[in-house]
């Protein structure tokens, strides 16, 4: 019976021990995104809107850029890939992907946009030339 309090106490002080032991708690597991908005010549773009997709959680975390063109997306889940996508009124879209990070990343993503619309898409689509199978001549 005292072997068994005294085994009881025993775990009772140790876990009582390593929570109060901030080298032991939980490590940080989260990486960050930042970065500046320019445009072609330089110049910083305020309030440009970032978002940052998960495209593994579909997790989608958003931010604007301060009056230095400079934003920060803190405490991102590990892993990956991401899709970086950057906006800004009177510029194209600015898009990084398969972006990764790793634990304690702080990836520096810039961006410098160019003049043009924001909503420009570039679309290409192909299809298959038609064979003629039923004629066997030759059409000069």
């Amino acid at each position: 019976m005292k072997l068994r309090i005294l085994f009881l106490a025993t775990v009772v002080l140790s876990i009582l021990c390593l929570e109060r032991s901030p080298s032991l708690r939980g490590q940080n597991v989260y990486a960050a995104i930042h970065g500046t908005v320019t445009d072609a010549t330089g110049a910083v773009l305020t309030n440009a809107s970032i978002t940052v997709l998960n495209t593994g959680t579909n997790i989608t975390t958003t931010a604007t850029a301060d009056n230095k063109g400079y934003y920060i997306l803190p405490q991102l889940q590990i892993g990956g890939p991401y899709l970086v996508t950057i906006t800004a009124p009177g510029f194209q879209k600015f898009v990084q992907s398969n972006l990764i990070l790793n634990v304690n990343d702080n990836r520096d993503v810039d961006a410098k946009l160019k003049i043009g619309a924001d909503n420009t898409t570039v679309s290409v689509s192909a299809s298959a030339l038609q064979v003629e199978t039923s004629d066997t001549q030759i059409n000069r």
